[in-house]
């Protein structure tokens, strides 16, 4: 599946990690760059509220960017990977697991494959098994989506204006349009920044 990163041009410690990453495990990638907070153009601004500070710009339309490539490469499924993200052992076959899963679901979904230093609830706790828990994304630090998500989030920003970040916007355009967000029931990545 292709397989996104959030980064920033600059970035050059992150870029190392995510291509030790690369060769660790196996996979290809492309970094999504574009939309640079030092590099916002007049579009980009015409697609936000203007009080965004231009950080948080840069790294939602960022991972609206994600979306669009995946709809642009005729495949069905992607991973959205932010430059800071740690795998924890075991994640290849955890993401076979999701993928597994998630082909089982209606089209039009999220799968957070992160939460582990989020609190959960008890449904995590007692799940014996490898399982998807729906639950609301809460950061954005590695996920899967599905095209039909995508091209729906696409009609519904083609109305409406980026108003706060990734996580946070991915959430809220998901619960007005009714995709289903899941988490995996353990986590198989963290956040770096954390």
């Amino acid at each position: 599946i292709p397989i996104y990163v959030i980064s920033v041009r600059t970035f050059s410690d992150r870029h190392r990690h995510i291509e030790n990453l690369s060769k660790s495990l196996g996979f290809d990638f492309e970094y999504i760059f574009e939309h640079d907070a030092d590099e916002l153009s007049e579009s980009d601004w015409s697609r936000v509220n203007r009080e965004m500070n231009p950080k948080s710009v840069s790294n939602t339309l960022k991972h609206l960017a994600a979306q669009e490539r995946l709809i642009s490469s005729g495949k069905t499924v992607g991973l959205v990977l932010e430059d800071d993200v740690i795998v924890f052992d075991g994640l290849v076959e955890g993401l076979n697991k999701t993928l597994d899963l998630a082909s089982r679901l209606d089209s039009g979904w999220l799968i957070f494959l992160g939460g582990a230093d989020n609190k959960i609830d008890s449904r995590f706790s007692q799940s014996l098994d490898f399982s998807l828990i729906e639950n609301p994304i809460s950061t954005a630090e590695a996920y899967l989506i599905d095209i039909d998500g995508c091209i729906r989030r696409r009609k519904w920003l083609s109305s409406n204006l980026v108003d706060r970040q990734a996580d946070h916007q991915l959430k809220l355009i998901d619960q007005l349009i009714g995709i289903p967000h899941f988490w995996t029931s353990k986590p198989l990545v963290t956040q770096g920044s954390i």
